[in-house]
Protein backbone atom coordinates (compact mmCIF):
# COMPACT_ATOMS: atom_id res chain seq x y z
CA UNK A 1 0.00 0.00 0.00
CA UNK A 2 1.26 3.94 -0.53
CA UNK A 3 2.41 5.61 2.43
CA UNK A 4 -0.42 8.06 1.06
CA UNK A 5 -3.89 7.70 1.39
CA UNK A 6 -6.74 9.83 -0.35
CA UNK A 7 -9.32 9.93 2.64
CA UNK A 8 -11.48 11.87 0.77
CA UNK A 9 -11.74 8.83 -2.28
CA UNK A 10 -11.94 6.68 1.07
CA UNK A 11 -15.04 8.41 2.54
CA UNK A 12 -16.82 9.03 -0.86
CA UNK A 13 -16.28 4.93 -1.30
CA UNK A 14 -17.52 4.50 2.60
CA UNK A 15 -20.66 6.98 1.25
CA UNK A 16 -21.35 4.29 -1.46
CA UNK A 17 -20.76 0.88 0.65
CA UNK A 18 -24.00 -1.14 0.53
CA UNK A 19 -22.52 -3.98 1.89
CA UNK A 20 -23.97 -4.13 5.42
CA UNK A 21 -21.36 -6.69 7.03
CA UNK A 22 -18.31 -4.13 5.57
CA UNK A 23 -20.41 -1.12 7.26
CA UNK A 24 -21.07 -3.14 10.97
CA UNK A 25 -17.18 -3.70 11.11
CA UNK A 26 -16.83 -0.05 10.53
CA UNK A 27 -19.43 1.06 13.04
CA UNK A 28 -17.30 -1.38 15.55
CA UNK A 29 -13.52 -0.72 14.31
CA UNK A 30 -14.60 3.21 14.50
CA UNK A 31 -16.58 3.17 17.72
CA UNK A 32 -13.96 1.31 19.33
CA UNK A 33 -10.80 2.75 18.26
CA UNK A 34 -8.10 4.92 20.51
CA UNK A 35 -9.88 8.06 19.42
CA UNK A 36 -13.24 7.53 18.40
CA UNK A 37 -14.31 11.67 18.23
CA UNK A 38 -11.40 12.31 16.80
CA UNK A 39 -11.66 9.43 13.84
CA UNK A 40 -15.59 10.57 13.66
CA UNK A 41 -14.45 13.99 12.54
CA UNK A 42 -12.25 12.95 9.97
CA UNK A 43 -15.53 11.08 8.07
CA UNK A 44 -17.31 12.90 5.58
CA UNK A 45 -21.10 13.47 6.65
CA UNK A 46 -22.24 11.33 3.57
CA UNK A 47 -19.68 8.45 5.19
CA UNK A 48 -21.12 9.44 9.14
CA UNK A 49 -24.69 9.23 7.60
CA UNK A 50 -24.11 5.62 5.65
CA UNK A 51 -22.24 4.55 9.05
CA UNK A 52 -25.32 6.10 11.42
CA UNK A 53 -24.12 6.08 14.99
CA UNK A 54 -27.25 5.16 16.19
CA UNK A 55 -26.55 1.70 15.75
CA UNK A 56 -25.94 -0.65 18.59
CA UNK A 57 -21.86 -0.91 18.70
CA UNK A 58 -20.42 -4.25 20.50
CA UNK A 59 -17.15 -3.29 22.70
CA UNK A 60 -14.08 -4.94 21.70
CA UNK A 61 -11.30 -5.07 22.80
CA UNK A 62 -9.16 -3.72 19.10
CA UNK A 63 -8.61 -0.37 19.85
CA UNK A 64 -6.81 0.92 16.69
CA UNK A 65 -5.54 4.42 15.62
CA UNK A 66 -6.95 6.60 13.17
CA UNK A 67 -4.28 5.91 10.40
CA UNK A 68 -4.69 1.85 11.02
CA UNK A 69 -8.18 3.11 10.38
CA UNK A 70 -7.69 4.77 6.96
CA UNK A 71 -4.97 1.90 6.40
CA UNK A 72 -8.04 -0.92 6.87
CA UNK A 73 -10.41 1.27 4.72
CA UNK A 74 -8.39 0.86 1.93
CA UNK A 75 -7.49 -2.54 2.42
CA UNK A 76 -10.98 -3.30 2.59
CA UNK A 77 -11.70 -1.15 -0.43
CA UNK A 78 -9.19 -3.01 -2.62
CA UNK A 79 -10.00 -6.47 -1.81
CA UNK A 80 -13.83 -5.52 -2.69
CA UNK A 81 -13.04 -4.29 -6.32
CA UNK A 82 -13.62 -6.43 -9.13
CA UNK A 83 -11.43 -8.36 -10.92
CA UNK A 84 -10.71 -9.73 -15.03
CA UNK A 85 -8.20 -12.11 -16.45
CA UNK A 86 -6.27 -9.53 -17.74
CA UNK A 87 -5.46 -7.33 -14.07
CA UNK A 88 -3.28 -11.06 -13.13
CA UNK A 89 0.18 -11.02 -13.90
CA UNK A 90 1.56 -13.41 -16.77
CA UNK A 91 2.96 -15.08 -13.57
CA UNK A 92 -0.46 -15.85 -12.04
CA UNK A 93 -2.30 -16.22 -15.40
CA UNK A 94 0.80 -19.15 -16.11
CA UNK A 95 0.15 -20.77 -12.78
CA UNK A 96 -3.75 -20.51 -13.25
CA UNK A 97 -3.28 -22.46 -16.81
CA UNK A 98 -0.55 -25.02 -15.68
CA UNK A 99 -3.42 -25.67 -12.51
CA UNK A 100 -6.16 -26.40 -15.47
CA UNK A 101 -3.48 -28.85 -17.40
CA UNK A 102 -2.55 -30.74 -14.32
CA UNK A 103 -7.11 -30.91 -13.61
CA UNK A 104 -7.39 -31.86 -17.35
CA UNK A 105 -3.87 -34.59 -17.13
CA UNK A 106 -5.33 -36.41 -14.11
CA UNK A 107 -2.76 -34.70 -11.40
CA UNK A 108 -4.80 -34.22 -8.55
CA UNK A 109 -6.11 -35.93 -5.61
CA UNK A 110 -9.72 -34.86 -4.63
CA UNK A 111 -9.93 -33.42 -1.34
CA UNK A 112 -11.79 -36.11 -0.25
CA UNK A 113 -8.92 -38.13 -0.57
CA UNK A 114 -6.57 -35.71 1.16
CA UNK A 115 -8.34 -35.51 3.84
CA UNK A 116 -8.95 -39.41 4.37
CA UNK A 117 -5.22 -39.41 4.51
CA UNK A 118 -5.46 -37.11 7.68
Amino acid sequence: MDSYIDKQELNRWISELENQEQLKALRSIIFNAQDPEGLWKELSKSAQQKIRPDTKVPKTEIHITIKRFWELVWSMRESSKPWSWDDLSEAEKAGIDRGIADLKAGRTTPSEEVWKKN
